[in-house]
């Protein structure tokens, strides 16, 4: 299936796409429901394809494969965290956050960003909860946050541009302390005095 440029294409209920299925999206394709992909979802780097999530209930990302998208756009107030991502999804270039959470923890999800990706518009009312990933040695804000609260994480990078880094924030009510910083194997965890909140960032090399 290909969707061509300035093309709008709107599903109505839940959209599967099969192991033999090869959906190429350089259009826009408005998903109300649910999204299952075990097959190919990719796009064309020359093209501005736009998917938006934006349906009035809560909706599932999921399927054995992980999904491309160019440019995805999350708009669902159907409830606090109405995204239920079970699966994993890459991001070329934008990913826009305008309402809805994420809640990729749960459903053992992942989101991740292209080198030279980005984000717009996260805040408290939209973010991901749970693991996102970047690829690269640029710098990159994380658009992390757990429960109801945002969170972003900037993090120091090497010089290896084949370092793939992941970050989750973890909300948790600490005892006072003071600053502290502990490596245990990969992971870096940070807390900090009287706010309660761990980050959790792993870093590993591109095979």
């Amino acid at each position: 299936m290909y969707l061509m440029q300035n093309t709008p294409v709107k599903t109505f209920f839940n959209f599967q796409n099969t192991a033999t299925g090869d959906l190429l999206q350089d259009g826009s394709l408005y998903v109300n429901a649910n999204f299952k992909n075990e097959g190919l979802v990719r796009y064309n780097v020359a093209q501005n394809g736009t998917t938006f999530f934006s349906g009035n209930q809560t909706q599932i990302i999921e399927g054995s494969e992980t999904s491309y998208f160019q440019n995805i756009v999350f708009d669902n107030i159907t409830s606090t965290a109405p995204f239920h991502l079970a699966s994993n999804i890459n991001i070329g270039k934008n990913a826009s956050f305008k309402n809805g959470i994420i809640d990729a923890d749960t459903y053992n999800g992942k989101m991740i960003f292209d080198e030279n990706a980005f984000h717009s518009n996260a805040s408290n009312l939209s973010f991901v909860d749970g693991k996102v990933e970047n690829l690269g040695n640029l710098q990159f804000e994380f658009p992390i946050g757990d429960e109801i609260y945002f969170r972003p994480s900037i993090n120091n990078k090497a010089g290896d541009d084949k370092n793939i880094y992941t970050t989750q924030f973890f909300f948790k009510i600490q005892e006072p302390c003071t600053h502290i910083q502990v490596k245990i194997q990969k992971f870096s965890l940070l807390t900090k005095r009287n706010t309660g909140i761990l980050f959790k960032t792993k870093e590993l090399k591109k095979k």
